[in-house]
């Protein structure tokens, strides 16, 4: 018995088909191993990799509403504004090319928006003086941060003498970092020397208009990663410039007017100031180099971003890791969101609310002791010993407050003119047929103005019926 299992195994491993089986073995294990690679190790990766490749992401602003005092004063408003983007589209058959039409199209529509009256976007780290000197407007380590992504270095560390340029670049000053970007982007500006430009087609620009195409273009370069992101080249124009622009759009690549909404100065000077203040809390960070962590909140504050997105904004700007990033963007978010409800209620006559928890297993346990108490604006509870905190004001925090109304001490605000009251708790309304007025309350609501009059009352009762009101 034994001698024929010998045999047998003897002429299975002198057979060809037995190796060859093993070769089949062999590669099909491989194969299994690079599909488990693919699909399940780098999966994710290679799908938001291929993601970036073929969606456009475009964030679009909604109007957050009007905020009244307790007398109806309006203390913010939503108003629409414009924006004139870029969006880098187009197709070049080489570099010079691009550079060549590019800066020659950025170059046309700064004069359009300057012609009527706007300026274009300028967050560059230097700026020019009327009498045309050069100077950084970042010192210390933000400007070392600036260089380093200036010469296109993860780490300021990576910053070192340059043989091509001949300096060195952590001490490069204004004056070498905008011929160094110039040359980079092809621009060419009046009166400077240049080798080897016989026979080429080439635009040479004043100095001043050469300053403005590099403050955009770098701006655009610094969204390369996604090529399709938009780059905004002037906020809140005018109607005319919006119209000059739509009117050329044909010839304007990638141009675009986008809408969007910004409040009134009320909301606006308090958003400045608690950023201000949040971002003074932050202690993990040189406060030297917080500048433009406060744009990065405030735009996506303001634009209603992910806290994802303000995440990798902050990872790629002041490239920390993405645990760190992250903390940073929901603490400052949480902070902001917190922040605007106090104003909201306080200004509406609301003087108590009850703390409320998200309810999930991620509540502290030092907020969740205060989940569904009444508490007083001008007394916040003690959160741990010695702090005492509002909800959102804690690092972190996800609590709301729920306000507390008093229907017999609070006064409703109304716009005037209106043939608005209030009597036994219950709203109404006289609601005019058509007109001006019927037009102007649509608006006020935010319901369309579109169709015949009586579509348009139709549409703002039932917008009203949804709020709670009564009678019309």
């Amino acid at each position: 018995m034994f001698e024929s299992i010998k045999n047998f195994s003897k002429k299975l491993i002198s057979s060809r088909l037995f190796i060859l089986s093993l070769a089949m073995l062999g590669i099909f294990a491989i194969l299994m191993q690079r599909i488990f690679v693919l699909q399940i190790i780098n999966g994710k990766e290679y799908m938001d990799n291929y993601t970036l490749r073929i969606q456009k992401e475009r964030v679009t602003s909604g109007t957050r509403g009007s905020i009244y005092d307790r007398n109806g004063k309006l203390l913010a408003y939503s108003e629409l504004s414009y924006s004139v983007t870029i969006e880098d589209n187009g197709i070049y058959t080489s570099t010079s090319e691009k550079n060549r039409l590019m800066n020659e199209e950025l170059n046309t529509v700064i004069h359009m928006v300057e012609e009527k009256g706007d300026t274009i976007t300028n967050t560059f780290g230097i700026q020019k003086d009327e009498a045309g000197a050069y100077g950084f407007t970042v010192t210390g380590k933000a400007q070392k941060r600036f260089l380093a992504d200036v010469y296109g270095h993860t780490k300021i560390d990576d910053l070192k003498f340059n043989k091509k340029l001949g300096y060195n670049e952590g001490s490069a000053t204004p004056e070498q970092v905008m011929e160094y970007l110039q040359d980079k982007f092809g621009i060419y500006v009046e009166g400077r020397e240049y080798e080897d430009i016989k026979g080429r087609e080439l635009n040479f620009y004043t100095s001043e208009e050469a300053y403005k195409i590099m403050v955009l273009r770098y701006a655009i370069s610094q969204n390369s990663y996604q090529r399709y992101v938009l780059t905004t080249i002037a906020q809140n124009v005018s109607e005319e410039t919006v119209a000059v622009i739509k009117e050329n759009s044909e010839i304007l690549q990638g141009i675009d007017i986008m809408e969007d909404y910004y409040n009134g100065e009320f909301f606006k000077r308090a958003l400045e100031e608690w950023i201000d203040h949040n971002i003074g809390l932050i202690v993990t960070m040189p406060q030297s180099s917080l500048g433009q962590m406060k744009d990065i909140v405030r735009e996506g504050f303001l634009t209603g971003k992910r806290t994802k997105d303000i995440t990798k904004e902050i990872q790629d700007t002041y490239h920390r890791t993405k645990r760190h990033a992250q903390l940073l963007a929901r603490d400052q978010t949480a902070k902001l969101n917190g922040q605007l409800t106090e104003a909201q209620q306080r200004d509406a006559g609301v003087s108590e609310y009850v703390w409320s928890t998200c309810g999930d297993s991620r509540v502290r346990k030092s907020h969740h002791k205060l989940h569904g108490k009444r508490y007083s604006w001008n007394d916040p509870p003690e959160v741990t010993p010695g702090r005492h905190l509002h909800p959102g004001q804690d690092y972190q925090c996800r609590c709301r407050a729920l306000p507390v109304f008093n229907l017999e001490g609070v006064e409703l605000p109304w716009e005037k003119g209106l043939d608005d009251f209030v009597t036994r708790g219950y709203r109404h309304m006289n609601i005019p047929n058509t007109g001006t007025r019927l037009h102007n309350l649509a608006k006020e609501f935010g319901v369309s103005t579109s169709g015949t009059d009586a579509q348009i009352k139709d549409r703002v009762i039932s917008h009203l019926k949804k709020q709670g009101w009564k009678h019309f």
